[in-house]
């Protein structure tokens, strides 16, 4: 196959150890997996975000820069003086004087010793876009999955995040985007935009799951959110329906970041909060449901985004009632509801069994929004964008490896 391509991937908030820890389960984490075993790419480096030098010396290791091999990956460790940057702006400005060029310096070698200097550059994140500039000669793939700037969780950056966006669209070739509103942010630039949601293994979610120990305990019917727990859920249409419906539970499942937020549903008797779980849990927990909920407000952040765990509702084959927010799914596989009176009918339509996904359009739809899809189109975008390259490999050749993409 002489039209392979190489890929330097820019991981931007998780570091390949710890997605290889949960199981590949976030759409960066799969995307890279995927990619890693396809065989339209050659060699995959994929470049961690930086670890600090004080979490290196508090476990005894030396802190520098190093690479390891995975699975027929390269991953590249590299270090930062200050914590937790994509979390503390100030030690993410302080860091960047203090340690860019050397980085750069040192993955350019890295690719040059490798025979990569070609490499595509995938960035998985807005805090790693401010890299590209020093590739002016490679193929550069940004993979936006947030309106960033809208982040709660990103407020401090919000100047840095809005300057690599302006990069973006100056300096990337193509732009993949989990929503039709967040390609129309990445429209009138230079890259080409083209629009792929997240998708989904619905084999994870198949055959028959053991209810959990923490959720046999809180009576039937219940519906359930799972995921991550912030401003973005509207509190105030989950205290009315609980309040209404006091024979159903609805149960939360994921970390809560804004405790305040949802003080007012905490003391009603039939609300949950369960915390965080693994993933590979997740499947028993939305089997143990018999409907799920996605009742986010409308803002900037949702208009944009392309909620992961609606695949997951999906897969599992529950009854799937939403607030009127953009979605990526057809008509017929999700119940929206435009005010509470009629989230609330819809809610009980879906328990009393008179209303259910569509089951052969659902078929086809997991089909069509398996992640092994996404990642063809992926790469046959990024294809066209790259020049053949003869295959100098020192590396086995995985071509042979895979029969498809496997995520």
């Amino acid at each position: 196959m002489n039209d392979r391509f190489d890929i330097v991937y820019l991981a931007c908030y998780e570091k390949w150890w710890d997605w290889e820890a949960e199981g590949f389960v976030s759409r960066s984490a799969i995307v890279a997996h995927g990619l890693s075993r396809h065989p339209r790419v050659r060699r995959m480096l994929v470049v961690n975000p930086a670890t600090s030098v004080w979490r290196d010396l508090s476990r005894g290791v030396a802190p520098r820069q190093r690479t390891a091999e995975r699975d027929g990956v390269r991953v590249f460790d590299h270090v930062r003086l200050l914590p937790r940057e994509t979390k503390w702006p100030l030690a993410y400005r302080l860091n960047a004087p203090l340690h860019d060029e050397a980085f750069v310096g040192s993955l350019q070698a890295a690719m040059g010793d490798w025979g990569m200097a070609d490499a595509v550059i995938w960035m998985a994140g807005p805090l790693v876009a401010k890299y590209a500039e020093h590739f002016p000669t490679n193929p550069v793939v940004y993979d936006a999955v947030d309106e960033w700037t809208a982040d709660p969780a990103q407020t401090g950056l919000r100047a840095e995040i809005r300057r690599a966006c302006e990069l973006i669209r100056d300096r990337a070739d193509i732009v993949f985007a989990v929503s039709p509103t967040l390609a129309r942010s990445f429209t009138g630039g230079r890259p080409r935009v083209s629009v792929v949601p997240n998708g989904i293994d619905a084999t994870r979610f198949e055959g028959a799951h053991p209810v959990p120990d923490d959720l046999a305990g809180i009576p039937a019917p219940r519906v359930g959110y799972v995921g991550v727990l912030q401003d973005r859920v509207d509190v105030g249409l989950v205290g009315r329906l609980a309040t209404r419906m006091p024979g159903v539970s609805f149960v939360f499942v994921g970390p809560v970041l804004d405790h305040a937020h949802f003080a007012p549903v905490r003391s009603l008797p039939n609300v949950h909060f369960l915390g965080p779980r693994r993933p590979e849990f997740v499947p028993a927990y939305l089997s143990a449901f018999d409907a799920c909920l996605l009742p986010h407000v409308r803002s900037e952040l949702t208009e944009n985004m392309d909620p992961l765990k609606l695949y997951e509702y999906l897969a599992a084959r529950k009854p799937v009632i939403a607030t009127d927010v953009p979605l990526n799914q057809p008509p017929g596989l999700v119940r929206v509801a435009a005010d509470a009176a009629s989230f609330e009918q819809a809610l009980a339509e879906a328990l009393a069994g008179r209303w259910k996904p569509d089951e052969a359009l659902l078929n086809t739809y997991l089909t069509e929004a398996s992640w092994d899809a996404r990642l063809e189109t992926m790469v046959e975008e990024v294809r066209r964008v790259t020049p053949s390259v003869a295959d100098t490999s020192r590396w086995s050749d995985r071509a042979t490896q895979s029969g498809g993409v496997h995520a």
